[in-house]
């Protein structure tokens, strides 16, 4: 058996999901199009198009079509009938998607999670990476060029005193092996090389210690001092990179607390979704720890 003649989707590709067209789908124009001349120019396209199917065998559905373009046609084109259209498609299409909520629901939740985490690892990126390490650059370049020294003097001398243990630290040559037979003690059980493994071990650990220690001061510093002074902190490459990283993070946090809220018409906020799976992605690990 024929399927029955579908005029809108023959002649102008409207789909039957999508049927009966509004307006703007009838006319082939994006929807709450304004533009007069657009919408004139689409409605002589379409009726143009329609007209050459007039003397074919679907003569009437050609008529219907084309007394429909012309409503839409005329309703669009008067400000005022497209105003009250507008408002009432806009109604019809709330409450499609209302109906469609409980379908999308769960797949809405997921979308809100994978949101969650992102900007949650964003936010942690922000935090413990890229605005340490702009502090980090302003601190140098404040020690470096010596400024706010009296009123950073705590700092300073927290600096000296690093610089003092980890130079302490540093091996003294001795001048012969009498010396350092000395040293080591008569009849010691200890073979000459130990105390040089340990001495590396122990320079090797006090130099990442002496590093650690000293970034973390001039992170200090460039904090101190950009909150204390702003623009007159240091060179404008570094303070813009500060402001731009404090406006993403505080951007970010903002955006996080939108989706710790519960949306209208489900049980769980993104965040709690977002945990949720991260809770039941681990629990297989922690199941194959406790049973191994």
């Amino acid at each position: 058996m024929d399927e029955p003649f579908d005029p809108y989707y023959k002649w102008l590709g409207i789909p039957p999901q999508e049927q009966p067209p509004n307006h703007y789908r009838l006319l082939g124009l994006n929807l709450y199009e304004i533009d007069p001349d657009v919408i004139s120019a689409a409605a002589d396209r379409q009726m143009a198009h329609v007209r050459t199917y007039q003397s074919g065998p679907n003569a009437d559905a050609s008529q219907q079509i084309l007394n429909k373009l012309a409503a839409a046609r005329l309703c669009l084109l008067d400000p005022i009938s497209r105003t009250t259209y507008n408002y009432e498609l806009r109604a019809t299409q709330s409450e499609r998607l209302r109906s469609r909520e409980p379908d999308d629901a769960f797949a809405q939740s997921l979308r809100g999670a994978v949101r969650y985490a992102t900007l949650e690892a964003e936010r942690q990126w922000l935090t413990f990476f890229r605005l340490p390490g702009a502090y980090l650059s302003l601190g140098s370049d404040v020690v470096n060029e010596g400024r706010f020294r009296d009123e950073l003097c705590e700092q300073y001398c927290r600096l000296d005193e690093i610089l003092h243990r980890y130079q302490a630290l540093r091996p003294i040559p001795l001048q012969n092996s009498a010396e350092a037979a000395s040293k080591r003690g008569i009849g010691s059980w200890r073979p000459p090389w130990l105390g040089d493994v340990a001495r590396t071990i122990r320079l090797w650990f006090g130099t990442v210690a002496y590093h650690y220690r000293r970034r973390a001061v001039l992170r200090g510093i460039g904090r101190l001092a950009y909150s204390t002074h702003r623009e007159a902190s240091g060179p404008e490459h570094l303070v813009g990179r500060i402001e731009a990283l404090q406006s993403a993070l505080a951007e970010t946090e903002d955006r996080l607390v939108k989706l710790s809220e519960v949306p209208q018409g489900q049980f769980l906020s993104p965040q709690r979704t977002a945990w949720l799976l991260a809770g039941l992605a681990l629990l297989p690990i922690l199941v194959l720890l406790w049973l191994l």
